[in-house]
């Protein structure tokens, strides 16, 4: 499951040419992301357990993701929780807002109150008028907890694959 969280994050660095390919993309990431969750509970934690402790599970209710599971995993990683309502929503089609805690949206590299439609207005250099670009679009993600501040979706990709790579060699998973 990394490894198909790796590919596709170089799928989404490859993306910036294609907004609905950027979309995604960063959707298909957040989904791994957060998929290895029920991976690593099932195939690793589930039937063991003397590892529930240091999660704070005292019961598992069948194949179900335990709360204190999860919250341990996104209060080590609150990447993780962006990636957790992104995918949750995303399975409850919810399409523009993806909860109150996180909202994913394309936008074009250096343009962001200022692109519409492909075109930038104002004023250029010898009186020209507005003039039609073709731009990189890159994903963010905005933490509304946190005044709305937008964060690079490939960064928060890349810090949930950091966490699982290091999870995964604590607990000699894989």
């Amino acid at each position: 499951m990394l490894a198909k969280l790796t590919r596709e994050i170089s799928r989404l660095e490859k993306s910036k040419n294609n907004k609905e390919e950027l979309v995604d993309t960063g959707l298909n990431c957040a989904l791994t992301a957060w998929h290895i969750v029920d991976w690593v509970w099932r195939e690793h934690f589930y039937a063991k357990p003397e590892t529930w402790k240091q999660f704070g599970v005292t019961q598992a209710g069948g194949w179900r993701i335990p709360d204190p599971f999860r919250t341990s995993l996104t209060k080590q990683c609150q990447e993780l929780e962006f990636c957790e309502g992104l995918a949750n929503n995303i399975k409850h089609a919810v399409v523009i807002t993806f909860d109150s805690r996180t909202s994913a949206r394309s936008t074009p590299v250096g343009a962001w109150s200022e692109y519409e439609n492909g075109v930038i207005g104002g004023q250029l250099p010898g009186g020209a008028g507005a003039v039609e670009v073709n731009f990189e679009y890159v994903l963010k993600i905005s933490d509304n907890d946190n005044d709305g501040a937008d964060r690079y979706a490939k960064d928060v990709f890349l810090s949930v694959k950091k966490f699982w790579s290091e999870f995964m060699d604590e607990h000699r998973i894989g």
